[in-house]
């Protein structure tokens, strides 16, 4: 949940036009909800997050209490809503090319404008530009894994597994995880973390050509594959900054249905474009 929240978040959202259609249009309150409640920190930023789970969808709301993204858990679509645009971005395959394009034309344009620079500023910006992708390049070849600790740790009051981080053999932090059956709303977050991991490994192939190996690898993936829900992560970035990301409280309450509902006069991203 970490880097995630910024760059990630927003490059893996999409719902195609049918799942609008099946989106709840009523204010009720949805049955059998629960809300987990995540402490975000990079350095010495921090940022609060909740994710509303029900029986047919997953939100993610900011600290203004907006959902910024809409999960459908029967069809496995995803919505990215921009309050400030008053928009949304749906990624289905067709949309992830085209968010791809997107991407890649940014990053020519970026590239172009580094290469231009004098030496100096040039190292400096490359610099600011790794950072603002996650950290510098891995090398080739060398992927995210975990390995599984000994320690057993607590978020929250729910029991967790330690798992060592590494890339390439280095470590690189750490994660505590539980099987998901023992959080409410666990299993809704860990369809959520799937669908996006599968979003993330297509964006990371469309965008290969311009962000060679600057997107690591996938660190959804392995936690999905494992059937663990992340409580609580640690890692260590550049420059000697950490970042942590802990799951704070659990409760189970019915949430209003709004919560899982595009906002009415929001337009479509992409068509507008």
């Amino acid at each position: 949940m970490n880097r995630f929240t910024k760059m990630r978040w927003a490059l893996l959202a999409g719902l195609s036009a049918t799942g609008l259609t099946m989106l709840p249009t009523t204010t009720l309150a949805a049955p059998g909800g629960s809300m987990l409640e995540f402490d975000q920190r990079v350095g010495a930023r921090s940022e609060r997050l909740r994710l509303a789970v029900s029986p047919t969808h997953v939100a993610v709301l900011n600290e203004a209490g907006q959902t910024t993204l809409l999960y459908q858990r029967a069809s496995r679509l995803l919505v990215l809503i921009d309050h400030g645009g008053r928009s949304y971005r749906q990624l289905d395959r067709p949309h992830l090319e085209r968010l791809a394009e997107e991407v890649n034309a940014a990053m020519r344009q970026t590239r172009a404008r580094i290469d231009a620079l004098p030496p100096a500023e040039r190292a400096q910006a490359e610099r600011a530009l790794a950072d603002l992708l996650g950290g510098p390049p891995a090398p080739a070849g060398e992927t995210l894994s975990f390995g599984a600790a000994a320690q057993r740790g607590r978020a929250a009051g729910i029991e967790c597994r330690w798992y060592d981080m590494q890339v390439g053999g280095k470590a690189t932090g750490r994660v505590c995880a539980a099987e998901p059956r023992r959080v409410p709303g666990g299993e809704g977050v860990l369809e959520l973390l799937g669908a996006m991991a599968e979003a993330y490994g297509q964006l990371s192939r469309l965008t290969a050509a311009q962000l060679p190996a600057a997107l690591r690898g996938n660190p959804l993936l392995p936690m999905v594959k494992l059937g663990q829900l992340p409580l609580l992560m640690q890692q260590q970035r550049g420059a000697g900054e950490s970042s942590e990301s802990r799951l704070l409280s659990v409760s189970e309450a019915p949430i209003a249905a709004s919560v899982f509902t595009i906002p009415a006069g929001f337009r479509d991203a992409f068509a507008a474009t």
